[in-house]
C-alpha cells in the first residue's frame, strides 16, 4: 500500500481468494503472479536453499525440513539440492 498498490482480502479460504483474483485478472486485464504453481516463483523459492548452501559446510547438510503449503517452496528447494 505504501507504494501504491492495493490490498484485497477475499474469500473464506484459498480456493475463494483464487477465484476472486481470477476474476479480477479477467474483468480488468491484470497479471495473476501464482503464489506457488509457476515456474519463476518455484526457482526464486529455490534461493532459501541456495542460501542454506551459502550458510554451512554441504557436506554436514543431512536433511531439509520444509513446510508445504502449496509446494513452490519445497519445490524450489528440493530442485535447488538435487543439482
Amino acid at each position: 500500500e505504501g507504494l501504491g498498490g492495493n490490498v484485497v482480502l477475499d474469500g473464506d479460504n484459498y480456493t475463494e481468494a483464487y477465484e476472486r483474483a481470477l476474476s479480477v485478472q479477467k474483468s480488468e486485464g491484470k497479471t495473476l503472479v501464482h503464489p506457488f504453481d509457476d515456474p519463476l516463483v518455484i526457482a526464486g523459492q529455490g534461493t532459501i536453499a541456495m542460501e542454506i548452501i551459502k550458510q554451512i559446510n554441504a557436506d554436514m547438510l543431512d536433511a531439509v525440513f520444509v513446510c508445504c503449503g502449496g509446494g513452490g517452496m519445497l519445490a524450489g528447494i528440493a530442485t535447488f539440492l538435487k543439482t
